[in-house]
C-alpha cells in the first residue's frame, strides 16, 4: 500500500496595499496603526468656519504623520489635539455670545439715548409753540 501525500493548497499571496495596516508578525518590530483622520461632520460645532479650518489643518498634519509612519512619536499629541478641537467650537460660541450680548446692550443704550433726545426735542418744540 502506497501512501501519497495530499497536495497542500497554498494561499495566494495577497497584494498588500501600502495604505492597509497589517499588524506586525512576532519576529517583526512593533508598529502602530495609522492615525484616523477627523470626520468633519462628527466634530462638535462642525458648522463653525473656524472649526472647519482647524479640522482641515489637523487632517493635513495627520496625513503627513501617517505618511512618515511616525504615529508612535506623534500619536498621543494628535489624540490630544483631536480632543481639544471638540472644545474649540464651544469656546467660539461662548465668545460670540459675549460679543452679541455686549452689542445688544450697546444698541439698547443708544436707543434709550435717542428716545431721551427725541423726548427733549418734542418738549422744546411744544414749549416754543
Amino acid at each position: 500500500v502506497e501512501v501519497k501525500a495530499a497536495p497542500v493548497a497554498s494561499k495566494p499571496a495577497k497584494a498588500q496595499s501600502t495604505d492597509e495596516f497589517r499588524a506586525p508578525e512576532v519576529n517583526e518590530p512593533s508598529r502602530l496603526p495609522p492615525i484616523a483622520p477627523i470626520d468633519p461632520l462628527k466634530v462638535n460645532d462642525a458648522m463653525e468656519p473656524l472649526v472647519q479650518d482647524l479640522v482641515h489643518m489637523l487632517n493635513d498634519i495627520i496625513t503627513v504623520v501617517n505618511a512618515d509612519k511616525a504615529q508612535g512619536r506623534y500619536g498621543a499629541t494628535i489624540v490630544k489635539a483631536k480632543s481639544e478641537l471638540n472644545k474649540v467650537g464651544g469656546k467660539v460660541k461662548d465668545v460670540r455670545g459675549e460679543v452679541e450680548k455686549k452689542a445688544a446692550e450697546e444698541v439698547r443704550q443708544r436707543i434709550n439715548d435717542f428716545d431721551a433726545a427725541a423726548d427733549a426735542l418734542v418738549k422744546r418744540v411744544e414749549a416754543a409753540m
